[in-house]
């Protein structure tokens, strides 16, 4: 089952109806690899001529991170980026580039929540951002 046939059946399933602007949202979150804010959202969906306004997309938002279906990063910068939570993304570690401001998602072999419980700490949970340049941008800056 992919992303988008368990977010619509987990909604469905917690008595949410599966709108067209729900459907829209998760489609998007489902076609990257990386977290994007509302405001990227936002215009993705303008970009296919969809309409959807922004408050819509926060509230969505806010219902699949209730629902455990995304997870949020609010970075440095403050800024709010949600992305598809599953099994390879438990830990939440991302990568912002400094100078295009994309956000990547890494993946980790072993959680640092692995080592820290074992040493008797009690995480609830955990967030780690890295920031730099990306490979597009390190390369530009050469």
């Amino acid at each position: 089952m992919d992303f988008r046939q368990k977010a619509l059946l987990v909604l469905k399933e917690q008595g949410f109806r599966i709108t067209k602007q729900r459907r829209m949202v998760v489609n998007v979150l489902a076609s990257v690899d990386s977290a994007l804010s509302a405001h990227e959202i936002k215009q993705s969906l303008d970009a296919k001529g969809e309409r959807i306004d922004l408050a819509s997309i926060f509230r969505i938002l806010n219902c699949l991170e209730s629902n455990g279906l995304v997870h949020r990063l609010v970075s440095q910068a403050k800024v709010a980026r949600c992305s598809l939570l599953n099994e390879s993304n438990a830990c939440h570690h991302f990568f912002v580039c400094d100078s295009c401001r994309q956000v990547y998602e890494l993946t980790c072999s072993e959680p640092i929540t692995t080592h820290l419980s074992q040493s008797g700490f009690s995480i609830k949970k955990h967030s780690l951002e890295l920031t730099g340049l990306c490979r597009a941008c390190g390369a530009i800056d050469e």
